[in-house]
């Protein structure tokens, strides 16, 4: 088994998929792009269009766009962006990079599909967080305005997923039409196949004339070690919902993902042995 199939078969294992590489001799070799910067560990399986894509080329690529958005947006780094509304005490206006609103857009998202139940901001001590977090913080024409200047973002539950989506941005800018990028488990996968239960798929098997299949898969862990996997348009949503639903009950879980019709699927361990339960809505 070479390095893509088995990287891309621990993460899909738990979910009973497999992802394999077609050797049709018609089909490029699949490469695969992978390192670790800062606390992000990425992996991304790819068919080349180019000579040039090599994995070494793609891998020194992708990493310089992951290091940049971890330096820019975690928490982690005290002259990050995101330190710098931390830091700013004020209901004045600030402006916002572009990559800095996008994350900062994408996290209100995140906030608001998970009801708000996600560990997203904080006030200062003694003042109590009376309004939503889309109250607290506004955003609009590249600027971003406190309500509360005690305000604290604390979205680097949310980076791995953002980031994914940003070298997905990437792959496209880089004309790679098929990948499986997986940032810290949570992955985004473009290409010519099907996602199915219980069989292989072959990528690069079917006409090339098919529109691509584009999917997020968002992961979280359980308290008690299960393992839920949800599917949404990004993988930064599908992240965030994944952690949300990871902090109820399996059955709570499931209630509520069918009531927001969400593809989900929950491998709940029980005295050694796996139970897999899925929304109706998981293809």
């Amino acid at each position: 088994m070479n390095n893509v199939t088995r990287s891309i078969r621990y993460w899909l294992a738990p979910l009973g998929l497999a992802f394999f590489v077609s050797a049709c001799s018609d089909a490029p070799e699949a490469h695969l792009a992978a390192g670790e910067v800062g606390e992000l560990q990425f992996q991304v399986a790819y068919l080349p269009v180019s000579p040039n894509q090599t994995e070494v080329r793609t891998a020194e690529r992708i990493g310089s766009l992951v290091g940049h958005l971890e330096k820019q947006l975690s928490t982690t780094y005290a002259g990050s962006e995101v330190a710098r509304i931390n830091n700013w005490h004020s209901t004045e206006a600030m402006v916002l990079t572009r990559e800095l609103e996008d994350f900062v857009r994408a996290s209100l998202e995140a906030n608001e599909v998970t009801a708000g139940d996600l560990a997203l901001f904080s006030v200062a001590a003694g003042q109590a967080a009376t309004e939503p977090l889309n109250a607290l913080l506004l955003v609009d024409n590249h600027q971003l305005r406190k309500t509360e200047p005690s305000l604290q973002l604390e979205f680097d539950s949310l980076l791995s997923g953002f980031v994914v989506d940003r070298v997905a941005i990437l792959m496209g800018q880089m004309g790679i039409e098929q990948y499986r990028i997986t940032i810290n488990g949570q992955s985004r996968t473009r290409g010519h196949h099907r996602l199915e239960m219980l069989k292989p798929t072959m990528l690069g098997s079917e006409p090339t004339g098919a529109k691509p299949r584009n999917f997020a898969l968002g992961y979280a862990i359980t308290p008690n070690g299960s393992q839920v996997f949800v599917l949404n348009k990004t993988t930064i949503l599908a992240s965030a919902l994944a952690q949300w639903l990871a902090m109820m009950e399996p059955q709570q879980a499931l209630i509520v993902a069918e009531q927001l019709d969400l593809p989900i699927v929950i491998n709940q361990h029980v005295n050694g042995a796996v139970k897999r339960y899925n929304s109706s809505a998981f293809p």
